[in-house]
């Protein structure tokens, strides 16, 4: 299993850039594991102010030659949480290709959006060699930008980022910072 940018030029091009995968032909580009920016850039302080949305397409392929069953996707938040993951599953067209949209504040029209929150959405089966268009939104936590943001909150951010901050008499670890899309699949 594994993630794809879309935004190719040609189906199955190469297009490595998470600015461009919005939607449109498949890549052969992996998204790659715990690479800062893969798919999402910081959130900005005006980003947050704003309320600004993102919103970007990527695909799932199983490239096994063996179906996979319970196929789940998720998202693992930081601890201090200032965003909302939604995703939308749409089956790709006959030439391989999802819906695109011009850029990354726009919404796609054929796309009924959930909210990832503690449990993991359902995808299902995927057969072998099967892919699956994913839709994903981030939207900023608008209501306490102030108290999120204020010089201790950020001081404590960063020292959770380090691993030297007491969280719930726990220490935080940076992979329990981190922000991860998951999946999940029985074989």
């Amino acid at each position: 299993m594994r993630f794809l940018y879309t935004g190719a030029d040609s189906y199955l091009s190469t297009q490595n850039d998470p600015y461009r995968s919005l939607g449109g032909n498949v890549s052969k580009s992996i998204i790659q594991n715990n690479r800062m920016n893969n798919l999402f850039d910081d959130i900005s302080y005006l980003s947050l102010e704003n309320g600004d949305s993102e919103t970007k397409g990527i695909v799932l392929e199983n490239e096994s030659s063996n179906p996979v069953t319970n196929v789940k996707i998720g998202w693992v938040y930081p601890i201090i949480k200032n965003y909302r993951i939604f995703v939308a599953l749409v089956a790709l067209n006959s030439s391989n290709q999802m819906e695109r949209i011009g850029n990354s504040k726009e919404v796609p029209y054929n796309a009924d959006f959930v909210e990832i929150e503690d449990d993991p959405v359902e995808i299902g089966d995927l057969e072998a060699e099967a892919r699956i268009g994913i839709w994903i939104t981030r939207t900023p936590i608008t209501d306490n930008i102030e108290q999120s943001n204020n010089c201790q909150s950020l001081y404590d951010q960063f020292l959770i980022s380090k691993g030297e901050k007491m969280q719930d008499d726990t220490v935080v670890t940076e992979n329990e910072n981190a922000n991860s899309l998951m999946i999940a699949f029985d074989n």
